[in-house]
């Protein structure tokens, strides 16, 4: 559960690295633009029209956030399976947030079957791209031996790098599991 809550925190502030938002052309940041301020206004299906258009035009940040309001129901209706191709469109533009959207539902089985060893590489590939949930995700299910492979060591090492960027919940994790934040304890 506490897994969930840190994603659903991650989830909403998710943004792409400035490189990738610089090749956003103008009107896919003006749609996700005003897809925020009508969230802020509480229209939830005015944001998610707005969303979309962002997403459509090739702005990921509307694709995750639209995404996410289809995966929680916030609402409008649970659309997992609509949210799992979202999540895996972002991701396909190198998006972290998109990746660990990806590995969640793969994890949960939302959507998607159920299936750890999916999950573990998509987490791996948000990891790769900076995101310290993807980092945390893919240590936890390698810690756990949730996939084909199991091994402690690496899944503690990728706990230890998510902690060791203020990523909370890892440091929780790694508490529970009576591991050190870092090699150095």
């Amino acid at each position: 559960m506490r897994f969930a809550i840190a994603l659903l925190s991650f989830f909403a502030a998710a943004m792409p690295a400035a490189a990738q938002l610089d090749a956003v052309p103008e009107e896919a940041k003006a749609a996700y633009r005003r897809g925020v301020t009508l969230e802020r206004l509480d229209d939830r299906e005015g944001a998610n029209r707005q969303f979309q258009q962002a997403c459509d035009a090739g702005d990921t940040r509307g694709c995750i956030a639209l995404a996410h309001s289809l995966r929680i129901g916030d609402r409008v209706p649970q659309d997992f399976e609509r949210a799992f191709a979202l999540y895996e469109k972002a991701c396909d533009m190198d998006n972290p947030a998109g990746c660990s959207g990806v590995a969640y539902m793969h994890n949960q089985g939302n959507g998607v079957d159920q299936d750890f060893d999916a999950a573990l590489e998509a987490y791996k590939e948000a990891c790769d791209l900076g995101e310290m949930s993807g980092c945390a995700g893919a240590g936890n299910i390698l810690v756990a031996g949730q996939a084909s492979t199991r091994n402690r060591t690496e899944g503690a090492r990728l706990l230890r790098q998510a902690c060791a960027n203020e990523y909370d919940w890892a440091c929780t994790r790694l508490r529970d599991l009576g591991q050190p934040r870092d090699l150095g304890q």
